[in-house]
């Protein structure tokens, strides 16, 4: 039997059932038409109830899918510079294969390698440029701005017949994405809940690798300046239509003093109106008041300076130097070399696209394995794959000649765990802490400020490879990046947090003094690893 009450039924099996007026009033019609038969009346508002609590949780279960629908939009939408950076990658190979066979070509081998190697200071100087515009613009502005800027290098080298034009055109493509990384990643970060970051992070490094075999596959059918136009224009008109859609993030306009309302229609676009937004937007706020004194914004390079912004922004930092020189950046430049042994039936193209190819395949498992056993272990996992694979490498160009035509596989096999430990683990792990490891208020300056040492230590090494190669040789290399991917492991071990499961909130209280943790509530405080008696190396007493 079941008793009416306001708002909803009491069933005979002790649960209370939240269904409308409406509903109630047929299911007393039900019992009415159903007799005086008490059995047949329950086995009526049994079934009522039934179907009303079925009609919630199919209803609950289209919020959760709209809103995991949505961050899946805003991400590709988003992503589309993360998209441009690897098909520019692509281009690289790409111009390498078909600049050279041109018999009216108008870039020399020289000038060929500049364009390439001036990628990586126009990024530089994008993030320089955009440290202290990001966070003023927002990620929906600065695109705005940028993807404009970046067809139009492209139209640049696609049009151009120079090499003064390829070389202005590459820098300004490169610049405009450099502005705009940071931005997007910690616009994605900040939309989706914690369970899902490590996830989506990865997914926007996923579209670096599809960028790369997306120009690839399209490079035997179309002329490289043909294919920079298509390159450039394409990402830009999307990512300009999709912005029409979204809204700034909630901790950004929090941050930037916009009203409660609009962060709440912000949170709630991306995770559905039935979100209880509260204890979120009190959440942000308290995140935001180390950033004012006395009621006053303190200037952001002032914030810089406080412990609780430049010790993440360091341990990002030296991440990405690891990130960079640990083997699988060299891998990606110089798979021609070491893959020359193996003699493997592909054209160049295909060679070309052999690494990206397995990353796309390997990339999104890994996010996967972060989000399931968190970032530490993945990252000395992967640190000391990479040091074995690294090390396999090594020894295979310290064979003698007659060994080494042999035992190409050797080669391989020391490429494929090295590209697996890099791509999946070390830098999913490494992309993640961009972001998580910064605060409210500083988050998108700060990323570009890391991005800015990632491409200034890629470039070091595109640079200076070259010298290291003729110094101590291919095998000697591999092993300057076998002992840095040791080092990783330590540094994985000893100086690195646990973010896995916590909110950007959270993550920014493990780096502020203890009383900050005293303030959370019992359970979160005491799963913080800040709030245990171990320490990281930038804790350590001086």
């Amino acid at each position: 039997m079941s008793w009416q009450g306001l708002g909803g039924l009491w069933t005979s099996e002790g649960r209370w059932a939240n269904i409308t007026v409406g509903q109630r009033v047929t299911a007393d019609q039900r019992v009415s038409e159903a007799g005086s038969s008490s059995t047949e009346a329950y086995d009526v508002l049994h079934m009522t109830l039934h179907m009303t609590c079925c009609n919630g949780a199919v209803r609950q279960f289209s919020f959760a899918m709209g809103g995991a629908l949505k961050q899946v939009l805003a991400l590709v939408v988003i992503g589309q510079p993360l998209l441009a950076v690897g098909l520019n990658f692509g281009m690289h190979s790409v111009t390498l294969i078909q600049v050279p066979d041109e018999p009216d070509g108008f870039l020399s081998a020289d000038q060929l390698n500049w364009s390439i190697a001036a990628t990586a200071l126009g990024a530089v100087l994008g993030g320089l440029l955009g440290a202290p515009v990001a966070p003023v613009l927002g990620v929906r502005r600065l695109l705005l701005l940028a993807m404009p800027l970046y067809a139009l290098g492209s139209l640049a080298v696609g049009l151009g017949g120079h090499f003064g034009w390829t070389l202005s055109g590459r820098l300004v493509m490169f610049a405009a994405l450099g502005i705009s990384e940071g931005g997007v990643r910690s616009y994605v970060s900040e939309i989706v809940p914690p369970t899902r970051r490590a996830l989506f992070t990865t997914l926007l490094n996923f579209m670096v690798y599809l960028g790369q075999v997306l120009a690839l596959t399209v490079a035997p059918l179309l002329h490289w300046q043909v294919l920079f136009i298509v390159v450039g224009v394409v990402p830009a008109a999307l990512c300009l239509f999709g912005l029409l859609f979204l809204p700034n993030s909630a901790k950004w306009l929090l941050s930037r003093g916009h009203s409660e309302e609009e962060a709440v229609r912000s949170i709630q676009f991306f995770r559905g109106v039935q979100e209880d937004v509260a204890p979120e937007i009190r959440s942000i706020h308290d995140s935001l008041q180390h950033a004012h004194v006395d009621g006053a914004a303190l200037p952001v390079w002032t914030l810089l300076c406080q412990p609780g912004t430049w010790r993440p922004l360091l341990l990002a930092s030296v991440q990405m130097v690891l990130f960079a020189w640990c083997g699988g950046s060299t891998l990606l430049l110089i798979t021609t070399f070491v893959l020359a042994p193996v003699r493997l039936p592909l054209s160049e193209y295909q060679r070309a696209m052999l690494p990206a190819a397995l990353s796309t395949f390997v990339c999104v498992p890994g996010g996967i394995t972060i989000e399931r056993y968190g970032r530490l272990p993945v990252l000395r996992l992967g640190g000391a794959l990479s040091a074995i694979g690294c090390a396999t490498i090594a020894a295979y160009f310290f064979l003698a000649v007659e060994s080494q035509e042999r035992l190409g596989w050797i080669v391989l096999a020391g490429a494929c765990l090295t590209q697996v430990a890099f791509v999946g683990m070390i830098a999913n792990v490494a992309f993640n802490y961009v972001t998580e490891l910064l605060p409210n208020k500083t988050r998108t300056l700060g990323a570009n400020i890391v991005l800015v040492m990632l491409n200034l230590s890629e470039f070091m090494l595109l640079k200076m490879y070259p010298l290291i190669k003729d110094g101590v040789g291919l095998g000697g290399g591999f092993v300057i990046h076998s002992l840095v991917s040791l080092c990783q492991v330590l540094f994985a071990t000893f100086c690195l947090k646990e973010t896995k499961g916590l909110s950007l909130e959270q993550i920014q209280h493990l780096f502020q003094n203890a009383e900050k943790v005293a303030e959370l509530p019992l359970h979160v405080a005491e799963s913080l690893p800040g709030s245990k008696p171990s320490m990281s190396c930038v804790d350590a007493p001086k």
